[in-house]
């Protein structure tokens, strides 16, 4: 059996409506771990500073 356009059209937006939530799930989970990954990176530099400077000067 043949589906008419409509019914195609209906399952594509609705498939186009799921896509769109999935994708903004994983771009704020993406986006949270690299806030996460940049603060843990930042906070690494300054650790690894402040010991290299107490080696240094001490």
């Amino acid at each position: 059996m043949k589906k008419s356009d409509g019914e195609i059209h209906e399952k594509t937006a609705s498939w186009g409506i799921l896509q769109s939530e999935w994708l903004k799930k994983c771009g704020r989970l993406l986006l949270l771990l690299l806030y996460r990954f940049v603060i843990g990176w930042a906070f690494f530099q300054l650790l690894a500073m402040i010991v290299a400077g107490i080696f240094l000067l001490g």
